[in-house]
This record gives structure tokens, sequence and C-alpha cells, in this order.
């Protein structure tokens, strides 16, 4: 379910991508995590946020059923860290730094992405506020609201 292999360089270190069977779970996870997302606490409380952590929830508000026929790469930078998004054709694959060139960046604080993905604060409020910043063409922004926006607030910016 899990194949090992490594980044390229600069950073050649080893990670863990999910082969296709492991792939296949993703639909079950995606329910459970639509299932238990009203019991998840506070990212704030007194642990660390990881910075990745709030890029794998995305995999929760993903919406694959809009990404056919779609192929965008969405790039993630969080405190110091970045991921992307490979969106090809229905399905979606996370890497763990800068692989590809972007369609869109994202920049925030683990905390502001956090509670953007649970729906917790509009992307429209953060972008307002600073907390949030996104760059890219008009119609890839509006693709990425359209993969990624459950919240009704989450709109692209003119």
């Amino acid at each position: 379910m899990v194949a090992r292999a490594e980044l390229p360089d600069p950073a050649r270190v080893p990670v863990y991508r999910l082969t296709r069977r492991g792939r296949s779970l993703e639909p079950v996870l995606h329910a459970l995590h639509q299932w238990g997302r009203p019991l998840l606490d506070d990212p704030r409380g007194p642990s660390d946020l990881r910075a990745a952590l709030p890029v794998m929830a995305l995999r929760a508000v993903f919406r694959p059923e809009d990404a056919e026929g779609v192929e965008s790469v969405f790039e993630f930078r969080v405190e110091g860290q970045s991921f992307q998004a490979l969106v090809a054709d229905g399905h979606m694959e996370l890497l763990v730094g800068s692989q590809h060139p972007p369609d869109v960046v994202a920049t925030a604080d683990a905390v502001t992405l956090a509670d953007v993905a649970a729906g917790r604060a509009g992307a429209v409020d953060a972008l307002a506020a600073g907390t949030l910043r996104l760059e890219g063409e008009p119609d890839a922004l509006a693709e990425f609201v359209r993969l990624f926006g459950h919240n009704p607030s989450l709109h692209p910016r003119a």
C-alpha cells in the first residue's frame, strides 16, 4: 500500500507514497474524515501544529468529482515548508517540496490553513486579514476554489 521513493535534489530525502492500492482507500478515509470533522478540537491546543497536517487535511475538502479532466499543480507554503497537490483527472497526490511549476500558490500559517480547510474560517476573511495569500491566474484560482472550497465563503478575489 506504500512505496518508498526519494525526493530529487536538493532535498534527497526518503519519502513514502501511496501505491495504486493504497490510493484506492482514499474514498474510505475521506468519508471517515467527513464523519469525524465535527469532533475535532480547535487546532490551537497545547500541542504544536505541524505544517503538514492542514495540508493533508485538504484531502477531506478535495472534490474528485469536480476534478475530472483537470491537470493542475497547487502549491501550499506553510511556515517555511512547501507542499504540492498534483491534480490529474479526478485524482490528487500530495508531495513534499516544490517539485513542479505551480498553477496556484497559497501561502498561510498552519492555523489559518487548518481553519479555512475545516470551515472554521472563511478564505475571504483570511485574504482580507493578510493571513492567507493566493497567487495565480484568475482561471487557476477559480479552479482551486472549485476543487478545494467546501466552505461557502470561499470565493476567488477579483
